[in-house]
């Protein structure tokens, strides 16, 4: 008798379900959620136990561990698991906007699932969401099956991530537009093709961000078509954002057109902060600004020995304070009359 009561899986699972803990198989996904830098592993666990265990033992999981059940509906939507979605009713008491959800993720068949429902949370945002992702096949359903009005962010978006083919068609079959930040960021992160394509097609053009963010982000490239064949130009700022992450070529080819344009000073005092060393030479050497007291605080508060070490053998030359006298920036040791 008593071992085939401990040999019943029914009768160990009603046992269980007075007990505290989970099941052994679910250890795994229980450990890992109770660590928010473990997202990605959570996801390839729950994908591994699906594929093992299958739908059939999902009302188990929630039964033990119910914050599971939206991390399931999310995996689902994202990965493309229609076979489980039936299991959540109703979908319409979900927080999270899944149309929006699975179009980001590039889930065509779960989209047209949802809309078939009907399900429509997160449906205004969709497009957006997929275009900025380059999942140009749902750009394309969401066009010929919604009729849903965007925003111009709707081509901004793509174009920002360098998605051409979809810049390409939202031009073409679709009158959104897009505004200057569209070719603002497709500088910013080097995108040239997406440039030149807004810039012979597109009529609202950049702003002087434009080579200021491919500044600092050293995409020459991109300055030196934008210089050829666009007149909005550059702002200070360009110096400064190429100095704080490095970028000696690009100040360099600023230098060569605008010799004396930019702040310097505070250019030299985020790069010693940052550590760049060979920028702070570069400036030494082809500047007379120097830097502030804040360039030698920086490079000691993030400990950058080096620049400390440099500053220090020139700091005569180099290091500026505001005159007590006269009230301006000058050298820590000079004489004001």
């Amino acid at each position: 008798m008593i071992p085939s009561v401990l040999l019943s899986r029914d009768i160990l699972q009603l046992i269980s379900a007075y007990q505290p803990g989970v099941l052994e198989d679910m250890v795994p996904l229980a450990t890992a959620f109770q660590k928010p830098s473990s997202a990605c592993q959570l996801d390839d666990l729950l994908h591994q136990w699906l594929a093992h265990h299958g739908p059939s033992r999902l009302p188990l999981l929630y039964k033990y561990l119910p914050h599971f059940e939206r991390v399931v509906l999310l995996h689902a939507v994202t990965t493309g698991q229609i076979d489980i979605l039936p299991t959540f009713e109703p979908l319409s008491e979900c927080p999270d906007k899944l149309v929006d959800v699975a179009a980001a993720a590039g889930q065509l068949q779960v989209v047209r699932h949802l809309l078939s429902i009907p399900y429509t949370a997160g449906i205004a945002t969709a497009m957006t969401s997929a275009a900025s992702h380059g999942h140009l096949h749902i750009v394309k359903y969401l066009t010929n099956h919604r009729s849903d009005r965007q925003t111009p962010r709707v081509m901004d978006a793509p174009a920002a991530n360098g998605h051409l083919e979809v810049v390409r068609f939202l031009h073409y079959y679709r009158r959104e537009g897009c505004t200057t930040q569209a070719m603002d960021q497709a500088a910013a992160n080097g995108h040239l093709e997406v440039v030149h394509f807004l810039h012979t097609h597109r009529q609202e053009g950049c702003t002087k961000s434009a080579m200021d963010l491919a500044a600092g982000n050293g995409h020459l490239h991109v300055l030196e078509w934008l210089h050829e064949h666009r007149q909005e130009g550059w702002s200070p700022d360009a110096m400064t954002n190429a100095a704080a992450s490095g970028h000696v070529k690009v100040l360099e080819w600023l230098d060569k057109y605008k010799p004396h344009g930019g702040h310097s000073m505070h250019a030299m005092d985020v790069a010693a902060s940052n550590g760049h060393l060979k920028v702070v030479q570069y400036l030494h050497e082809h500047r007379t600004d120097g830097c502030s007291d804040k360039a030698l605080e920086g490079a000691r508060a993030n400990g950058h020995a080096d620049v400390v070490e440099y500053l220090e053998t020139h700091k005569d030359k180099l290091i500026h304070r505001m005159c007590c006298t006269c009230g301006f920036m000058k050298l820590v040791h000079h004489e004001c009359l």
